[in-house]
């Protein structure tokens, strides 16, 4: 098994569009464009480095983790990465699954306003293309999206969108041959 933040799991990252990827190719992604990640996996930028929220993140996923088993009284592996079955470019890293391969979470440890809107039943729209990329890579009808925060947490249920996710890979496949012609065009330099 891959495990996760590894460099074997950073190099897999970097030859394959993964679920992360997927708010960034439908520019939902606040954080990084499009070309930015077209040129990182292209290898022509450095990658994205890690600041104090996405470290804060790692931190707190496993203690995120063992309160959604305890919440759904679940027992789940940590983590697992996931090769599309079909399309050979697409994998997904999930926070946790069960041994069946038929429950998994998606955690985040958000900021107040992120959040709130889970508090309220709503997933942030900037990880919407991330779960339902996950929950076509994983091949189910639904996903949790668990926000954690040290004071509380709130489980979102994820049902699976086949036109969103057409959509999603329609997207993911225009990237992927950009990705392939930059590469050409930088080898021919």
């Amino acid at each position: 098994m891959i495990k996760q933040y590894s460099k074997e799991w950073y190099d897999i990252r970097k030859n394959y569009i993964g679920a992360s990827d997927a708010p960034i190719i439908l520019r939902k992604s606040p954080w990084r464009t499009r070309e930015e990640l077209l040129y990182e996996k292209a290898g022509l930028i450095s990658p994205q480095k890690e600041n104090t929220y996405m470290r804060r993140g790692k931190e707190m996923e496993d203690k995120a983790l063992a309160a959604f088993e305890q919440e759904h009284k679940l027992a789940l592996m940590i983590p697992k990465v996931f090769f599309h079955k079909t399309i050979p470019y697409i994998m997904a890293s999930i926070d946790g699954v069960d041994l069946m391969e038929e429950v998994f979470v998606e955690i985040k440890c958000p900021g107040k306003a992120d959040h709130a809107q889970t508090l309220k039943g709503k997933i942030p729209e900037k990880y919407i293309p991330q779960v339902q990329h996950q929950i076509e890579v994983v091949g189910t009808e639904k996903a949790y999206y668990f926000s954690y925060t040290q004071e509380n947490f709130s489980t979102v249920i994820v049902y699976r969108d086949e036109d969103y996710i057409k959509n999603l890979l329609e997207e993911e496949a225009r990237f992927w041959e950009e990705l392939q012609e930059l590469k050409r065009k930088s080898v021919a330099c």
